[in-house]
């Protein structure tokens, strides 16, 4: 029987600048139902591979990984962030185009 799981890049979160992490994260995907507990609040599965969080410093070295181990794997591509570099001093230039809002 063969496993299904992801493979995808952590994306970069609102608060954060700059290209973020460039490692490849591979989880599993199981169909086992949820199972949530009445008295301590808790939910489980009966399949313990959804606890399993692989890292791979690169996408070639995840998907051979995932060959090695007969795995099914889909395979999450991020949006490429346009990162465009700015100055502070380009608030205050002369040849500004917008008026100062702040």
């Amino acid at each position: 029987m063969s496993q299904h799981v992801i493979l995808y890049q952590q994306p970069v979160s609102s608060i954060q600048s700059g290209p973020g992490t460039q490692e490849w994260i591979l989880e599993h995907v199981t169909d086992a139902p949820r199972v949530r507990s009445g008295i301590m609040r808790w939910t489980g599965s009966a399949d313990t591979t959804e606890q399993i969080r692989c890292t791979f410093p690169s996408r070639a070295e995840g998907l051979a990984y995932c060959k090695q181990h007969g795995y099914h794997v889909a395979v999450m591509e991020n949006a490429r962030r346009r990162y465009r570099p700015k100055s502070y001093a380009a608030n205050f230039a002369h040849a500004r185009k917008q008026a100062w809002t702040h």
